[in-house]
């Protein structure tokens, strides 16, 4: 197995964008491969450095300037990370406005412009309707709206509207009627029931909203794989795409989530949502020895 020794380690880097933290690791120049248990042991806040997600930057190719590759603080790998790719942009941006940076993630090239100090606009691409490619295994009218009674049971207070799409990855918005209830719900316990429900057989992003008026909505979001966040970006894309199909909100709205506020912006001619928001570089030359003393000593691997 292969060991890291003195010096063969990308540069590690702690990043956020609304709340939502990484650790970096930038490894165009000597690429590395983690293990689930590693980015467990890594990502844990009770024994490890304590993260969200953690987000490796590997060599681009044809069309972009970089890969991310993302895995969350459970291990697994998730297609699509807003929050992530603002910051690497900034990272790789080296936060000068103007820069564009693309990044390819998943299956989409993500097009990013630092548009301000700590400000990002991603083009997160098109919202995804249908079951199998949300994906979803129970009914959907029109394509994307669920029926609220399936998940009633486990809520304090019954959605009057949900839907599921995907954006690159599959998300459940769940709307309530008021800003209390969407207070009351309480994530810890809901998130991992409705994330693991038999409806969404690669699990799923939850969101509950409440719509406050055309231009403003307010999220809280169980993530797939991280659990409750400060913010999810394709989270916050996914629930405006919905509430424009409904036509509860306009094509540029705020998001407000507990960790600051996203713009979004859907761009009339193909469809495609704009999300611009803070993203911040908070360290930089984290200690290699440090963020791995968690985390099994044998596992490291080149990729």
């Amino acid at each position: 197995m292969f060991q890291l020794q003195d010096g063969e380690h990308p540069p590690a880097f702690r990043m956020n964008g609304c709340g939502n933290d990484f650790i970096v690791f930038d490894a165009r120049a000597l690429p590395f491969s983690l293990s689930p248990q590693e980015c467990r042991a890594i990502a844990s806040r009770e024994t490890g450095f304590g993260c969200d997600q953690i987000l490796i930057i590997a060599p681009g190719g044809a069309g972009n300037d970089a890969r991310m590759r993302v895995h969350n603080a459970d291990g697994s790998q998730p297609e699509a990370c807003g929050n992530g790719a603002r910051c690497v942009a900034l990272l790789l941006g080296e936060g000068r406005i103007g820069r564009e940076i693309v990044l390819s993630t998943g299956e989409r090239n993500l097009h990013c412009r630092i548009v301000a100090d700590d400000q990002v606009c991603v083009d997160m691409g098109a919202p995804i309707s249908g079951a199998s490619a949300i994906p979803v295994s129970v009914p959907l009218r029109d394509g994307n709206w669920l029926d609220p009674s399936l998940f009633v049971p486990p809520m304090p207070c019954a959605a009057n509207i949900a839907g599921a799409v995907s954006m690159g990855n599959p998300h459940a918005v769940f709307f309530l009627p008021t800003a209390d209830a969407l207070q009351e719900i309480d994530l810890e316990t809901i998130g991992p029931i409705l994330e693991k429900h038999d409806a969404f057989p690669a699990r799923a992003n939850i969101s509950f909203a409440h719509i406050e008026a055309r231009d403003v909505f307010t999220l809280r979001v169980w993530e797939r794989g991280a659990g409750a966040t400060l913010c999810c970006g394709t989270a916050a894309c996914a629930a405006h795409a919905l509430a424009l199909r409904r036509g509860l909100c306009a094509p540029a709205a705020r998001a407000h989530l507990p960790g600051g506020i996203l713009h979004l912006q859907q761009r009339q001619s193909d469809g495609h949502i704009l999300m611009t928001g803070h993203a911040s570089l908070d360290a930089r030359g984290l200690d290699f020895g440090e963020i791995f003393a968690c985390a099994p000593q044998d596992s490291l691997q080149v990729a």
